[in-house]
């Protein structure tokens, strides 16, 4: 599956990602997600009003002795362009994502995730992220 596949279903259908129950910590307004629904419909809302681009980079993952369960942490840095694009209007973020991770029938899920932000935070055109 494709990093981008991975960026869609995130939010068009999350449950390729995440597990029915799980919570993400996004920070911000996007700090208490509960449940799929809340998830899909507070990532969609984020990025409404701009294109994104997420560069996934290393990835570790660490799989329990039961086989059932594992932590990962993936490094990512993002862009948000503005709608409609305009030179100067970006923010860009760098971080990672520190996931718990279930195996189900279908396949490895996402359980729990927490968005930890490195450097800077957000820099360029904040006003793209209400800030």
């Amino acid at each position: 599956m494709s990093t981008e596949q991975i960026h869609d279903d995130v939010l068009k259908a999350p449950n390729l990602v995440f597990t029915s129950g799980a919570s993400a910590n996004y920070t911000g307004d996007l700090s208490n997600l509960n449940g799929l629904p809340a998830i899909q419909i507070a990532l969609a809302a984020s990025v409404a009003n701009v294109y994104s681009q997420h560069l996934l980079g290393t990835t570790v993952i660490d799989i329990h002795s039961n086989e059932i369960n594992a932590n990962s942490t993936t490094y990512f840095q993002a862009s948000l362009f503005g709608k409609p694009y305009s030179i100067g209007s970006v923010v860009s973020l760098y971080g990672y994502y520190a996931d718990t991770i279930e195996r189900a029938t279908e396949g490895w899920r996402i359980s729990k995730r927490l968005l930890v932000f490195q450097g800077p935070g957000f820099v360029g055109n904040l006003s793209l992220v209400g800030m």
